[in-house]
């Protein structure tokens, strides 16, 4: 039997979201861009967040079992720490890769291309390589993965510290297809592009329940 408190639903409540936000942003510039979004695309988007969520979770429920119990709490802080700062600065890091990718406008697309899924993460519209105005469901595959980059240290970190994950895979599937379908429905009904990008908060989430996990 789950044994589920307030403090466990408020603090996966809060991890999720903060791993949801980046596929709410892309989702929101994918319908300010007129790319539509298939069922099918958004099934893929959330399935393969969770999967990587899940495989994240299990290595670190594995590696559990090899770490003192005293390293445990700083490590969870670590894992969970660093992914934070990062998102802290991604608007920084984001312009960084679209100015260096902006050098060789050639397109070479591989499923699984880490140069790729680099520039898909700068600029999520890349991920549209047919320019079909349509997210098929191949290209909704690299776009989930380089959206789910922070989900492998995260989903690590947060499974040897006292979330229940039989519970977030499920629940992480279901915020992913609401991120999604939000996302690109208030992004239809936009006229212009909102040029702040809301990264930042995932990142104060994400140093949140890092100094939580030292208390």
């Amino acid at each position: 039997m789950l044994n589920i408190t307030f403090e466990i639903i408020a603090e996966l409540m809060v991890l999720l979201m903060a791993l949801s936000i980046d596929a709410f942003i892309a989702s929101f510039a994918y319908g300010v861009s007129a790319i539509k979004i298939p069922w099918s695309s958004i099934l893929i988007l959330a399935g393969v967040s969770s999967l990587v969520l899940a495989l994240s979770a299990s290595l670190g429920l594995l590696l559990k079992n090899f770490i003192p119990d005293e390293y445990i709490k700083l490590l969870c802080f670590i894992l969970l720490l660093i992914p934070g700062i990062i998102k802290l600065f991604d608007s920084f890091i984001k312009s960084l890769i679209r100015r260096k990718n902006g050098v060789n406008s050639q397109l070479n697309f591989k499923l699984l291309n880490l140069h790729f899924m680099l520039r898909v993460y700068a600029d999520p519209d890349v991920a549209d390589v047919d320019s079909s105005k349509i997210l098929t469901a191949k290209e909704a595959v690299s776009l989930s993965l380089a959206l789910s980059l922070d989900s492998l240290a995260v989903g690590i970190g947060a499974s040897m510290a006292t979330f229940n994950f039989w519970l977030a895979i499920p629940v992480s599937f279901l915020f992913g297809i609401f991120a999604v379908t939000v996302g690109s429905c208030l992004g239809n009904k936009t006229q212009a592009v909102v040029k702040t990008d809301l990264s930042w908060i995932s990142g104060v989430m994400l140093i949140g329940l890092a100094i939580m996990k030292l208390f």
